[in-house]
């Protein structure tokens, strides 16, 4: 295993082929772990300044350390920890664990079934595509968070603190686990549908699927529906120009009683 030091100055420093462990120092430094096999692990320490860490092949670790540090995984099963600033990290391929800790960070999974927590600070979190077992596991932490899923069945926990879990037209089965009512939001895109006339609130599955609503939520289950194909039967099994069939988007867990202010629908 190679050892490469930075210095206190600006570094670009380059793994070998095999594993490595880089240290950036001081300075604005651009790590890369370079092109080891899939079973070379790098271990990466931006340290102090705003840096760049590449982990490329094989499951590495990368810490960014303070100031604002952009960190991205790559192909692996990597771990990322972005310390303290606002940090920016992918996790890339396969599967990952990105940790935000302190900072309003920005934290994409990627895909690959991921664990990602943003820790301290207002976050955003994607899960990404989720190919593999297509379950991405989100924790807010503490502060007002904002949680995507994307594709696959993702586990959405918003934590402390007023928390947005957004959602577009591709249906999923993931589950919100700790919606709290007067606080976290839902936040709709790109369904097309007026809150005003094409959200409705019944009381069980079954009459969400006569429902002539666009979205429905079900009180009995805490199931919410996307439903475009109106009140005929079902909710539709072809894609008609919304990017997905109809079906399941999300159970919020404990099916607290939700109404139209528990939504948000941006302005298209």
């Amino acid at each position: 295993m190679a050892f490469i030091p930075g210095t206190i100055d600006d570094d670009d420093l380059n793994g070998t082929e095999f594993s490595d462990i880089i240290t950036g120092e001081a300075g604005n430094d651009t790590l890369d772990g370079g092109t080891g096999g899939v079973f070379d692990a790098d271990f990466l320490y931006g340290n102090a300044g705003n840096d760049r860490l590449f982990g490329n092949e094989g499951n590495d670790y990368l810490d960014g350390g303070d100031d604002r540090d952009t960190l991205v995984g790559d192909n692996g099963n990597d771990i990322i920890v972005c310390g303290n600033g606002d940090d920016r990290a992918s996790g890339g391929n396969d599967i990952d664990f990105l940790y935000g800790n302190a900072g309003d960070d920005r934290l994409s999974g990627g895909s690959g079934s991921d664990y990602l927590d943003g820790g301290d600070g207002n976050d955003t979190l994607g899960g990404g595509d989720g190919n593999d077992l297509g379950i991405d596991t989100l924790v807010g932490g503490t502060g007002n968070d904002r949680l995507n899923g994307f594709e696959g069945d993702d586990l959405l926990f918003g934590g402390i603190g007023a928390d947005t879990f957004i959602f577009f037209p591709i249906v999923g089965a993931d589950i919100i686990y700790d919606f709290q009512l007067g606080q976290d939001q839902i936040e709709l895109v790109d369904f097309n549908f007026d809150p005003a006339t094409d959200l409705a609130f019944v009381a069980s599955d079954a009459a969400a699927e006569t429902s002539s609503a666009r979205i429905v939520y079900s009180r009995g289950s805490g199931s919410l529906f996307f439903n475009p194909n109106g009140s005929s039967a079902g909710f539709g099994t072809e894609d008609l120009g919304y990017g997905s069939a109809g079906g399941r988007i999300v159970t919020v867990l404990g099916a607290p009683n939700l109404t139209s202010a528990d939504f948000i629908v941006p302005a298209p």
